[in-house]
C-alpha cells in the first residue's frame, strides 16, 4: 500500500467535532480496525507556543511509506514503518489521559480513533476519578465510561467504586473479577456490550500490569483479546516480567517481549534491553541513549517512526523526539493500593 499526501490528508489530518452518540456508531457490524494500541500523547509546548503539540502514533505500521526531503526532488521510501502524527491544536493544559483521550482542563475531551482521527468532544460532564486506557470511571456514578476504536465514548452500565488491577482494556476489582473492554460495542450476532464481567473466575494474585496483558503470581501471563474481549490464561513458562509498558515487557531475560491486539504474545530476541527504559508509555519505550522503541498493534517493534507534521506537507523518520513529553498526557497501567 503507498500512502500519498492527498490521502494522508483526507484520512489523518482531520480534526473532527462530533457529538457522543449512547453507543457506537458501528453497533452490530465487526470493527474494520479492532486495535487498541494506539497511543494519544503529548509534547509540552515550546517557547512562544501556547500549547503541546498533540501526537498520534498509529497502531499499525505502514508497509510502505514515500516521502519527499526538503531540497530533493528525488522520492524516499520506508517499509512496514509505523507513523506518528504531529496534531497542533488550540486546547488547554492536560489534565488527565488516557490511551485513545485525553482530558485538558475545564472538563474538555478528546478523543483518537485507531485510523488517526483527533476527534474533539468539547466539554463533557463527566470527571474521570480513576483513568484506564480506553476507558476511565467517572467520579459520579463510579460508572466505567468506554471509548471504542471510532472514538465515542460510551457509558457501559458497570460501575466499580474501587478497582485493584488498571490495564488498558481491563480492569480488576477487589473481588478479583476481571472486565474487559473491546474495540466497539456489539459483535455480529450478539447482544454483548462493549464491557463484560467475567464472573465465575478470580484474579486476586495480580503481581504485574500491562495494557492488554497482566501477570499471575504462578507465572502465567493473561492476554486480553481486543476483538471480542476473551482472556487467554494459557501463556506459561515465559520469563517473568521485569518492566512492563502497555503492549509490550522486558522479561528478566532481557527481552522484549510484545502482545498483539489480539492477546499473542512474541518473544523479540532482536530486542535485547539491558539497561532501564529512561520512560515507558503504553506502545513505546525511551531508552537511556534517547532513542525510541514503538510497538504496533501486530506486536512488532521499531527503532524509527515516520513523523508527519499537522499540514501533512513534511515527513521524516526520527529516531528520538527533541522535545520534552508531557507527563500528564502518558498513561501506564498499575496496580492500586
Amino acid at each position: 500500500m503507498k500512502l500519498g499526501l492527498l490521502g494522508l490528508f483526507l484520512t489523518i489530518f482531520s480534526i473532527e467535532s462530533q457529538g457522543a452518540p449512547a453507543q457506537s456508531a458501528m453497533a452490530g457490524a465487526t470493527d474494520p480496525h479492532p486495535y487498541q494500541s494506539q497511543t494519544i500523547f503529548r509534547l509540552r509546548p515550546q517557547a512562544g507556543s501556547v500549547s503541546g503539540l498533540i501526537e498520534v502514533l498509529l497502531p499499525k505500521s505502514i508497509p510502505q511509506y514515500t516521502y519527499f526531503l526538503p531540497g530533493d526532488p528525488s522520492a524516499h521510501q520506508e517499509t512496514n514503518i509505523q507513523a506518528v502524527y504531529d496534531k497542533r491544536n488550540p486546547l488547554t493544559e492536560t489534565d488527565a489521559a488516557g490511551t485513545n483521550y485525553l482530558f485538558t482542563k475545564g472538563g474538555y475531551l478528546s478523543t483518537v480513533d485507531a485510523q488517526g482521527l483527533l476527534l474533539y468532544k468539547g466539554r463533557v460532564s463527566y470527571q474521570p476519578e480513576i483513568l484506564g486506557g480506553v476507558y476511565f470511571i467517572d467520579a459520579n456514578q463510579h460508572q466505567v465510561i468506554a471509548i471504542d476504536s471510532y472514538g465515542y465514548y460510551v457509558e457501559t452500565g458497570i460501575s466499580i467504586s474501587n478497582p485493584k488491577v488498571v490495564g488498558g482494556n481491563y480492569l480488576i476489582d477487589r473481588d478479583g473479577v476481571l472486565t474487559t473492554i473491546k474495540s466497539i460495542g456489539v459483535e455480529p450476532a450478539s447482544d454483548l456490550g462493549i464491557a463484560t464481567r467475567k464472573t465465575g473466575w478470580t484474579f486476586n494474585d495480580v503481581i504485574s500490569a500491562g495494557g492488554n496483558f497482566f501477570a499471575r503470581s504462578d507465572g502465567s501471563v493473561v492476554t486480553i483479546n481486543s476483538v471480542n474481549g476473551f482472556f487467554d490464561d494459557s501463556n506459561q513458562g515465559l520469563s517473568k516480567p521485569y518492566r512492563s509498558g502497555g503492549n509490550f515487557f522486558i522479561g528478566e531475560d532481557c527481552i522484549l517481549y510484545t502482545v498483539t491486539f489480539d492477546g499473542k504474545i512474541k518473544a523479540n530476541p532482536d530486542f535485547m534491553i539491558n539497561s532501564d527504559p529512561v520512560m515507558l508509555g503504553y506502545s513505546f519505550m525511551k531508552q537511556s541513549d534517547g532513542k525510541l522503541i514503538s510497538i504496533d498493534s501486530d506486536g512488532v517493534p521499531h527503532r524509527s517512526m515516520m513523523r508527519v507534521s499537522t499540514t501533512g506537507i513534511r515527513s521524516r523518520p526520527i529516531q528520538s523526539f527533541e522535545e520534552e513529553l508531557d507527563q500528564k498526557a502518558i498513561f501506564l497501567p498499575s496496580i492500586l493500593n
